[in-house]
């Protein structure tokens, strides 16, 4: 009995020692890594608080939203300077705020800011010489339960398109696809300044001694609004059936997705094309096109003439007695 203490003793000893030199080995493993430290590159002095700043931001200028006192703002901060240039007071803050801008030169350099506000607008605002241009606000109107709400945006192919996310009233949703009309916003913007230019020297020769607000507003002018490509739908759904013509008389719109174990089928075009161009594949069920020319298949069948399986797949029909050879002959 006291040889086994021993023994017992001796292999406890032994743990504690390699438990020992695996901690010491692990706290020197560890001090070898030092996770990293980050700073803050520049810190932004304001008495607004930040509630969103925008993204994709490329340049000298960053835009962010702010609330004070139940009051939203759009400031504008200029980190060469390290402060910040101007605000404006806006009528609802906002949810999302992408950035790009349309480069010239350094002092005709255009920001765009692509916004969507807490009440589900999407406008467009434009940024030169500390002065503020609203392009658009798209699907505005009085009533706001007859309008949809814009729940996200997303630029693409060198800023030059829009993607846009919509909600209906009717609980539908879709996809609208733009292309930004840049050049010609920078067209509009430069005659919006030179009107405001001959409007203020106006001012100053019919009034003596009077002082000019050069607060930064935001001016609502006439712009173009940016080209639709193209409006993507989401199809509705209808129960699975084994009557196909009584679904179709109980479809609205002979466009949606049959679901169930019946039917899985579309009925009509989904994306519906403004524009395209020539040689871009239009995607329909139709067996000719408006010219009167058969179409053809999107996804042509493809076959193997290699079967992989055919062992795994005679074993389970004798398994189950499904083979010709299992089973009774039947007179003809």
């Amino acid at each position: 009995m006291g040889r086994i203490n021993k023994i017992l003793e001796s292999i406890f000893d032994d743990a504690w020692t390699i438990i020992e030199q695996r901690e010491k080995q692990r706290l020197s493993e560890q001090a070898k890594f030092v996770s990293a430290q980050h700073t803050s590159s520049t810190i932004i002095n304001t008495s607004i608080p930040i509630s969103l700043i925008g993204s994709h931001i490329s340049g000298t200028l960053c835009f962010f939203n702010g609330t004070q006192n139940e009051q939203s703002y759009l400031v504008c901060y200029d980190s060469q300077v390290d402060e910040i240039i101007n605000q404006i007071p806006i009528d609802n803050s906002f949810k999302q705020m992408i950035i790009f801008k349309n480069e010239a030169s350094v002092k005709n350099t255009i920001y765009f800011l692509n916004i969507i506000d807490k009440l589900g607008y999407w406008k467009m605002i434009a940024y030169k010489n500390q002065q503020y241009y609203l392009l658009f606000t798209q699907y505005e109107t009085d009533d706001d339960t007859k309008r949809p709400t814009c729940l996200m945006t997303q630029t693409g192919l060198n800023d030059e398109y829009l993607a846009v996310s919509w909600f209906g009233t009717n609980n539908d949703s879709w996809v609208e696809i733009y292309k930004l009309s840049k050049e010609q916003w920078k067209s509009e913007i430069t005659t919006q300044e030179q009107s405001i230019a001959a409007s203020k020297n106006q001012t100053e020769e019919n009034v003596v001694e009077q002082v000019v607000d050069s607060e930064p507003t935001l001016i609502r002018g006439q712009f173009s609004r940016p080209t639709l490509v193209f409006k993507a739908k989401v199809p509705k759904f209808s129960p699975g059936t084994n009557n196909i013509q009584q679904l179709m008389k109980n479809t609205e719109n002979l466009s949606n997705i049959g679901q169930g174990t019946s039917n899985h089928f579309y009925t009509q075009q989904i994306i519906d094309l403004k524009t395209i161009d020539k040689g871009e594949r239009v995607y329909t069920f139709k067996k000719v096109d408006p010219v009167g020319n058969p179409t053809q298949s999107a996804h042509p069948a493809k076959f193997s003439p290699d079967d992989q399986y055919s062992r795994q797949r005679l074993k389970l029909k004798g398994r189950y007695r499904l083979l010709l050879t299992q089973t009774p002959l039947t007179k003809c």
